[in-house]
């Protein structure tokens, strides 16, 4: 089924990143929609796989993309290490260890663009039976193993972990995903208006989103994991737009990042993530071999001082690293 619009597309730029014997070819362009600038990055593997990362930034936010640290904006996209046990979308991940060696190979990787010592930015550590959490669970798990990681270095000491999973968040996020494959588009204070928050510290930059396109039969491997990795190492060609929702620093004085007034001080932040399977859009990408897509939107709200809210912690040993569910 077509769709058709009134705003002609525009493409803006193509990249051929590289070519080995054993890795994909790696070809970027972006595409103007509507309201957003769709940043496609294209896969073609040398036995004639085909896969797509889809990401977008709203237009309007194009000239005052403003990195929350121009030290970590000067680093550049990192892909998946292909030294671990994936390769493409869709490759079974049912390695916890697998998933930890990508991203301490990325923070290292890290470290060395930015011409820091090693070991700075320190590493993330997951569960053994990581794999058998919850999706939102292991999406809060992992960010803020991340976020724990880089902030052991003194340049970025001031970064504050998120503080809750809310339900209620990743349900409308799951909304948004299906949503995100038909229109593209979606209002950027949905979680304010629908959940019920009459305020919220920031308003500006509250969702960040992502599409796996393969024309393989599997289903995408672990997309929320995937998509967390995207927006943290591989999001350049958006001004790290994504990551800038990811990784905040603790606002103080009015300054930019999460203002630490909730509950639990040093952690602030109620996230929500959502994933969708389906058709995405043909007049951002039109592939007759791609048959269906896998989306993923994650919100995060942060909820203003004296706020009234339902949460139950989960574990309090460490509250840079809680876990706690909002109902």
């Amino acid at each position: 089924m077509k769709w058709s619009y009134t705003l002609a597309l525009s493409v803006l730029f193509i990249v051929f990143t590289y070519a080995q014997s054993d890795s994909p070819v790696i070809k970027r362009y972006a595409k103007v929609h509507q309201d957003k600038k769709y940043i496609i990055t294209e896969y073609v593997y040398p036995d004639g796989h085909l896969e797509n990362y889809i990401t977008s930034v709203p237009v309007s936010q194009l000239r005052k993309l403003n990195a929350q640290d121009p030290l970590l904006k000067a680093s550049k996209n990192i892909y998946w290490d292909e030294n671990t046990d994936k390769e493409g979308f869709q490759v079974k991940m049912n390695s916890t260890v697998g998933i930890q060696k990508a991203f301490n190979n990325a923070l290292a990787e890290t470290e060395a663009q930015l011409n820091l010592d090693k070991g700075t930015l320190g590493s993330i550590h997951l569960d053994a039976d990581f794999l058998s959490y919850s999706t939102e669970k292991q999406s809060f798990v992992l960010i803020n193993e991340v976020i724990n990681a880089i902030s052991k270095s003194k340049e970025f000491s001031s970064l504050i972990p998120l503080e809750a999973v809310d339900k209620n968040i990743s349900k409308d996020s799951k909304k948004l995903a299906q949503n995100l494959m038909t229109t593209g588009t979606s209002n950027k204070n949905t979680s304010a208006e629908k959940i019920g928050y009459r305020n919220i510290e920031f308003s500006e930059h509250v969702k960040n989103d992502g599409v796996f396109l393969s024309n393989g039969e599997d289903e995408i491997a672990i997309p929320h994991i995937q998509a967390i990795y995207n927006w943290m190492f591989a999001d350049e060609y958006t001004g790290w737009y994504n990551r800038k929702l990811l990784i905040n620093r603790n606002s103080k004085n009015g300054s930019n990042g999460l203002k630490d007034d909730f509950q639990l001080k040093g952690i602030e932040g109620f996230m929500g993530i959502g994933i969708a399977t389906g058709q995405f859009m043909d007049v951002i990408i039109d592939n007759p071999t791609f048959e269906k897509a896998t989306s993923v939107v994650f919100q995060l709200v942060d909820p203003i001082e004296g706020s009234r809210y339902g949460y139950q912690i989960i574990e309090t040993e460490d509250t840079r690293s809680a876990i706690i569910v909002a109902e």
